[in-house]
């Protein structure tokens, strides 16, 4: 599991940086730290690494930024220190800083975006690529940033639609739930009284009722977890 740190140190001119590192434990922030030539002062956990629905969705944002800030002549570098700065996300800030980093040392752009594949699927560092080698980077990121618009608009256009199943789904589950719990007992009251043998399909829903009704809690408790693991794969993406 990766977590994001924070640390502090103080490189060579005695000037003190502050920064976040995603990374498995800290001794191994720690050893970054001295392979930079910098000091450590402090290093402290900050939060567990992941790719929520929410840091997802900043790469629309980003994209837009830095197809701007090109667009106004300034240099890939200078435009990605300006989005880290502004950036309040720590996730987002780490792998800011770590693809600054990487350019800084001679790396291309989109190689440096192939380290983060589910954040940046090929798609996208493929049309950096030919961006970069076309001198259209300017273009390309614009081109990325309306993909991801429009799949957005999509996304949204499919929950709206989604949602009037799952209302009549759940008003249908209540009503049978109460049927099953409410309804069936009574009709099994009134067929005792008059000791009247019950049809074989009522018998069957009462049996069914029973069972349901003997094992409520632990019914409940599973459709929960269900419920809550759909949740938790679907919005949360471990780094």
């Amino acid at each position: 599991m990766n977590f994001i740190y924070k640390y502090r140190a103080i490189n060579t001119r005695g000037i003190l940086i502050e920064n976040y590192k995603i990374s498995h434990s800290k001794q191994e922030v720690f050893e970054y730290i001295l392979k930079n030539n910098l000091i450590p002062i402090s290093i402290k956990i900050r939060e567990i690494a992941l790719y929520t629905t929410k840091i997802l969705s900043y790469r629309l944002h980003f994209m837009y930024q830095l197809s701007v800030l090109l667009k106004s002549n300034i240099s890939l570098i200078q435009s990605l220190n300006i989005i880290q700065k502004e950036c309040h996300m720590s996730v987002w800030k780490c792998i800011l800083a770590e693809i600054i980093k990487r350019i800084n040392q001679g790396e291309a752009f989109s190689a440096t975006l192939k380290c983060y594949p589910k954040l940046f699927p090929e798609i996208i560092y493929r049309l950096i690529e030919i961006g970069e080698h076309t001198n259209s980077l300017e273009k390309n990121c614009q081109l990325i940033y309306q993909q991801l618009q429009q799949q957005q608009i999509l996304k949204q256009k499919i929950t709206k639609a989604l949602q009037y199943p799952c209302i009549i789904l759940i008003i249908a589950s209540i009503v049978v739930s109460l049927m099953l719990f409410f309804v069936l007992p009574e009709f099994k009251a009134i067929y005792q009284t008059f000791n009247a043998q019950l049809p074989i399909a009522t018998r069957l829903l009462i049996i069914i009722s029973d069972k349901i009704a003997d094992n409520a809690l632990y019914i409940v408790v599973t459709l929960v977890c269900i419920f809550w693991g759909i949740l938790y794969i679907g919005n949360i993406r471990q780094i």
